[in-house]
């Protein structure tokens, strides 16, 4: 019957499952958490918080959505291309 109500700030609409694999430093599994979103911003929002200081990746079934690291990970600046020679 609540789902005949329509209370404030609740959303209406499918819930999709995602998939964090989470990583140590070393490259080695953590697990994988299973995230229910309805939407790819909010699975990120929620992936950003289970992560919990881990290398981690989200997918939405075979689809890779977001790379997520800690904030003192290092990450690149610019990248460019290497010649073959001079």
């Amino acid at each position: 019957m609540a789902d005949l109500i329509d209370f404030p700030g609740k959303r209406r609409g499918s819930v999709s499952a995602y998939r964090l694999r989470r990583f140590a430093t070393d490259g080695s599994d953590r697990g994988t958490v299973l995230i229910r979103a309805h939407d790819d911003t909010e699975a990120r929002q929620q992936a950003d918080r289970l992560a919990e200081g881990l290398l981690a990746e989200l997918w939405f079934g075979d689809r890779f959505l977001d790379h997520v690291a800690p904030a003192d990970h290092p990450v690149a600046a610019c990248v460019s291309a290497i010649g073959d020679g001079p």
